[in-house]
């Protein structure tokens, strides 16, 4: 650590990075020593990452779609709309959104990506909402949930959680384990409205991660 921040102050002072770059480090929200090793080194709480979860013993119902809300798994077609919709309905808390080809890169992932697993909602052929989910072998993870500022508000990201929990339930997962798995994500605490929307769906917190950094 000590090494870490050295090597760092060194970038700052000989101008290989800018005097306004920060060291961000993370720890376990339950290791106490960790925590105070970085705190007596200078770096402050920045925000806290919490892995949410649910844990399935017999299989989720899928919900009821409205009228006119139709659900498909994701095409190319639907790559450029995802990214918009992800982009216009999150609120990003100061932090740049990734660029479309970063995002891409990120999400599309070799050996992750399954389309059966990339809910798509739609709309008299709008893209409305989406979940992204990821088979983690002992789990499915949710990697998005997304719905449009205007259906925000309106119990869509309700029934495409419950969706995914179904969706979840009648794939199984590709452990050897099978069974029906968990369902888990992460959420910060910069966020409060959202761990609100996933405990009022049932889902616990389970881990604590904390997001440090230090100016130089």
């Amino acid at each position: 650590m000590d090494q870490a921040v050295e090597r760092f102050t060194t970038l700052i002072t000989s101008g290989s990075s800018p005097a306004e770059c920060i060291l961000t480090a993370y720890a376990n929200g339950l290791n106490p020593g960790i925590r105070a090793a970085y705190e007596s080194r200078g770096f402050t709480i920045e925000k806290f990452h919490y892995r949410m979860q649910m844990d399935f013993t017999t299989p989720y119902p899928a919900p009821e779609w409205p009228a006119g809300l139709t659900l498909s798994p994701v095409t190319p077609a639907d790559e450029k709309d995802l990214y918009a919709l992800i982009i216009s309905a999150f609120d990003w808390h100061g932090v740049d959104p990734l660029s479309f080809e970063d995002w891409h890169k990120q999400i599309f992932r070799g050996g992750r990506y399954d389309p059966e697993l990339f809910l798509m909602l739609h709309k008299e052929g709008r893209l409305v909402g989406a979940a992204i989910c990821y088979d983690e072998g002992s789990r499915i993870w949710l990697k998005e949930l997304a719905v449009s500022k205007e259906l925000q508000g309106q119990g869509i990201g309700s029934l495409l959680l419950k969706q995914v929990f179904a969706l979840a339930g009648q794939k199984g997962t590709k452990s050897p384990a099978g069974g029906i798995p968990t369902v888990a994500l992460g959420v910060v605490s910069l966020n409060p409205k959202a761990m609100e929307f996933y405990e009022r769906s049932g889902m616990t917190r389970t881990r604590e991660f904390v997001q440090y950094h230090r100016k130089a």
